[in-house]
């Protein structure tokens, strides 16, 4: 899962296996150490109000599980949700880049629709 911060919005990007984890799990999360600590980053489905919040060093997204599962099996790219505090939270499938950064590899993506 891919997490991007930018003007005011926090961006979710999941492979495949990550969707699927997500819509059977109920909740799918990626953590990465900052020096002694561990940065939790955890989406999870839940009721009909979409929340974000800073539970310490965990950053927890919480969208409607109706939503998420019907995104899920569809062709929609994503999910859009404007917070009460303002922020956007938008929830997407991650598409294969058209040139990966050394390192980066397309697997598991989800084909560019220009490519089908």
């Amino acid at each position: 899962m891919k997490t991007r911060f930018q003007r005011g919005s926090i961006r979710f990007r999941l492979r495949q296996g990550e969707v699927r984890s997500l819509v059977e799990t109920g909740r799918f999360e990626e953590s990465v150490a900052v020096g002694d600590a561990i940065l939790v980053h955890l989406l999870e489905l839940g009721g009909p109000s979409p929340s974000l919040a800073l539970e310490g060093s965990r950053l927890v997204a919480r969208i409607p599980a109706v939503d998420a599962r019907r995104w899920a099996s569809d062709d929609s790219v994503g999910l859009c949700y404007e917070l009460p505090e303002g922020t956007r939270l938008l929830v997407e499938k991650d598409w294969a880049c058209l040139e990966p950064a050394a390192g980066d590899d397309n697997r598991d993506t989800f084909a560019r629709p220009t490519a089908v």
